[in-house]
């Protein structure tokens, strides 16, 4: 077992890093109000914290932003309709409309909420009505009825559910100072399992405990499709996490809370029974997350508590990196230059946190708390029972530790596993590290040449700044040195894909709720063909990559980027299948280890010509000419990426292993065992650029 020492240096992102930097500040209250740098501690002493020790949590609250004045309408809503009136008379109706007080307003919040959170089967994406959809928490209901969606050019950070959220969080700045003292709550989500430093020092000011809690919300799973695989990762590293938190005295429990729409009731329910009146957690990005911490927030004020949200769980925070324009940006590129200046000029947003103070001894004898010591872990949760849980613990072993391992092996080419030989399909394997070939590496399925940190960045384990960290400081102190010809800031530009996806469903909600980034794409018309889907999903379609590739996620929960693309688009353009029916995006999440909400959708919607930024609809892969040419390009000429996925193909060589049905005669091709392609691919592509080009054309 790790010392607790190298451990608590491990748990710096999602659980640990929260806890550390909220002491004697709490006087001063929640922000420093003077400040509007994006950069602000609570209080002046973590202010002067933060430009000194590079504390990189950052508070709920978005700086940098041009300060404007209010309109008229928004200093008093009713004033924009008495400037109507000057134009045309009210109806004594809308003359004694009453005004909404503060407290009116959130409760209103916090009603709506719970009407959206209603029903446990309420998911996100595939194929709603838009009464569906409103109940769901879209924020624009005029887009959903078809309507031009104001943010849908530029997009904007304002008036989003993130934004809502760091309103009513403002507003508590004078009941976060009034809290009483008690034990604080690091409540601990499904993507941050390092987050505890602010908890820790809070608890350490008042001379209480800390008290972490992981809930487990089935509603919320199915929200967001998140698969079998992904919450037994989950369970198993909460686990993890409990037993090296037991060394430095706090508590972990877990709580299963069903409906999804009495969590934030049930959160304070758990501060009250255990004397807590400080919760502590990260900020989940996605909408209905979003209005449950606005909840949370207003209840927790209520009831003379105080809850404190925290950006933590990618490296710059949604709102920093805009447009001259003060728009998000909505195409990589420019989004990425401005990303490494911002990094560059702000070293606090890679630094990592410090180890979480353990609680006093005495937490143990405690009449109420001891007992959660020895409450039990459920080692699953019901409905997501992973049928292949022994397997994917081999593949992919929890805790930090297994994350630092899979770095040391990509970056500084450390031995690993003898598991690591499933993800090598090639048997020239390179003595140097992985890093180093990465240019290349990344394109090729057949060589272990990633990092496979994914499912461990989705989840929390391992934080991305220090991953983005460490690989600076091997390539002597840059992000972007030697570009992408240079393995460390070509890896590095891939790690901040997962910061722009973020960014993406903050500024763009509907994204979250379902709905393309490119709205005109939505009339594309789709087909569904059952025996096409089910071959694509068991990779049967008779495209050689495209079977390896969806045996292998089906195998290991893991799937090549190159080859994700490769199947996506096949999926989407070749077999015109919406890719938000539970066939696409769904069912990578479904499968995948390290499945990401923003991610994997920003991924299909990428290959699918919706997103930003997206890959042009009239440029469609051939599978056939994409494998073909990957072998030739990276060195493959054996084919021992599909020979390893697909054995049926294992004595074919050059063109016909990668077309074997157009290569091989037909006696030849029968005794092979594999189906013919499901779909012709010059037909598919006509269909797919008549449909693309013209959204609504059949």
């Amino acid at each position: 077992m790790l010392s607790v020492k190298c451990c608590y240096s491990l748990y710096r992102y999602g659980v640990i890093q929260v806890l550390c930097c909220v002491s004697a500040s709490f006087k001063n209250g929640l922000f420093d109000s003077g400040s509007d740098d994006v950069l602000t501690m609570p209080g002046e002493e973590n202010l002067l914290l933060r430009k000194t020790r590079g504390k990189n949590i950052m508070p709920a609250t978005r700086g940098k932003r041009k300060e404007r004045s209010p309109t008229e309408s928004e200093k008093d809503p009713h004033k924009e309709e008495a400037s109507n009136a000057q134009k045309s008379s009210r109806s004594e109706s809308e003359k004694k409309a009453p005004k909404l007080n503060q407290e009116e307003s959130e409760k209103g919040r916090a009603k709506r909420y719970e009407r959206v959170s209603n029903n446990t089967n309420n998911t996100s994406h595939p194929r709603l009505g838009v009464k569906a959809r409103e109940k769901q928490g879209m924020y624009n209901k005029n887009a959903q009825k078809g309507e031009p969606d104001p943010t849908a050019i530029g997009g904007s950070f304002e008036g989003t559910p993130l934004d809502e959220l760091e309103k009513v969080m403002k507003k508590s700045e004078v009941e976060f100072k009034k809290a009483k003292n008690g034990n604080v709550l690091m409540w601990i989500r499904n993507k941050d399992f390092r987050a505890f430093e602010r908890a820790s020092q809070a608890a350490k000011s008042m001379g209480t405990h800390v008290i972490a809690l992981h809930v487990i919300s089935p509603g919320d799973y199915k929200s967001h499709g998140r698969g079998a695989r992904r919450i037994d990762f989950m369970m198993r590293n909460v686990k993890e996490l409990r037993s090296e938190l037991k060394e430095k005295n706090i508590p972990l429990v877990v709580r299963t809370i069903t409906p999804r729409k009495t969590v934030p009731k049930e959160i304070i329910s758990f501060c009250d029974e255990f004397n807590i009146t400080k919760i502590y957690a990260n900020i989940e990005y996605e909408v209905d997350e979003l209005r449950r911490d606005a909840v949370v927030v207003h209840l927790a004020r209520e009831s003379g508590k105080a809850a404190f949200f925290v950006h933590d769980c990618i490296i710059v925070p949604p709102g920093m990196l805009l447009t001259k324009e003060g728009k998000p940006y909505s195409v990589y590129g420019p989004w990425f230059k401005k990303w490494v200046e911002t990094v560059n000029e702000n070293d606090n947003l890679l630094e990592t946190s410090e180890d979480p103070e353990a609680n006093d001894e005495s937490v143990r004898k405690d009449k109420s708390l001891h007992s959660l010591f020895e409450e039990e872990i459920p080692s699953e949760v019901e409905g997501y029972e992973c049928a292949d849980a022994e397997k994917m613990a081999q593949l992919w072993p929890a805790g930090y530790h297994s994350a630092r391992e899979s770095l040391g092996r990509f970056l500084e080419g450390k031995k690993g596993k003898e598991a690591d030989d499933i993800f090598q399909s090639s048997k020239v394997k390179e003595k140097k590290a992985a890093v180093e070939n990465y240019p290349e590496g990344r394109n090729r399925p057949d060589v272990d040449g990633t990092s496979r940190l994914s499912p461990y960045l989705a989840a929390g384990v391992i934080s991305p700044r220090e991953v983005v960290q460490k690989a600076r400081k091997m390539n002597k102190g840059s992000i972007s040195q030697g570009g992408k010809e240079n393995g460390f800031s070509n890896w590095i530009s891939e790690v901040a894909w997962r910061d722009f996806y973020a960014h993406v469903i903050v500024a763009w909600p509907r994204v979250v709720m379902g709905r393309a980034y490119n709205l005109a794409m939505e009339s594309v018309c789709w087909e569904y063909e059952e025996d096409q889907v089910k071959a694509w999903k068991e990779g049967n379609t008779g495209y050689p990559i495209v079977d390896a590739a969806m045996r292998q996620m089906r195998e290991t929960g893991f799937m090549h980027n190159r080859c994700r693309m490769i199947t996506a688009m096949f999926l989407v353009k070749d077999l015109m299948v919406d890719w938000k029916n539970e066939v696409g995006e769904a069912y990578f999440m479904q499968h995948l280890m390290d499945a990401d909400f923003a991610s994997n959708n920003g991924g299909w919607q990428w290959s699918a010509s919706t997103g930003t930024d997206p890959q042009p609809y009239f440029r469609i892969f051939n599978p056939f000419s994409q494998s073909e040419k990957s072998a030739q390009s990276y060195s493959d000429p054996d084919g021992a990426y599909i020979k390893r996925w697909v054995p049926e193909l294992k004595s074919l060589s050059g063109k016909a292993l990668h077309d074997p049905f157009h290569k091989l005669d037909k006696a030849s091709f029968k005794k092979l065992g594999y189906p013919e392609p499901i779909v012709d691919h010059n037909e598919a592509r006509k269909r797919a650029l008549r449909r693309f080009k013209t959204p609504g054309e059949k």
